[in-house]
């Protein structure tokens, strides 16, 4: 790969939305639609794309404002054959 593109990853994040889902009033109701947005979790993408074994750490919790509502500690891989270890 052109090192161009490895500079342009290093500054660039992936983010995850941090949900809480709340419990259905009625049965009718989508419980996918029964939610508050708690936050973003923001990770290197660099680190998610080229590592096999994902990446592993405790990341802030921000919300729109980029106020720190907490920390989440986050284990995750895109391939998830390619883990050395498992998820649970």
């Amino acid at each position: 790969m052109d090192t161009k593109i490895f500079d342009y990853l290093k500054t660039k994040r992936a983010v995850f939305e941090v949900r809480h889902y709340l419990q259905p009033n009625d049965r009718e109701s989508d419980p996918f639609e029964n939610y508050l947005t708690l936050g973003f979790v923001r990770v290197p993408l660099l680190n998610l794309i080229t590592k096999n074994n994902g990446i592993d750490g405790e990341f802030m919790i921000l919300d729109d404002y980029k106020q720190k509502m907490g920390s989440l500690r986050v284990r995750i891989a895109l391939n998830h054959h390619n883990l050395q270890r498992p998820l649970f």
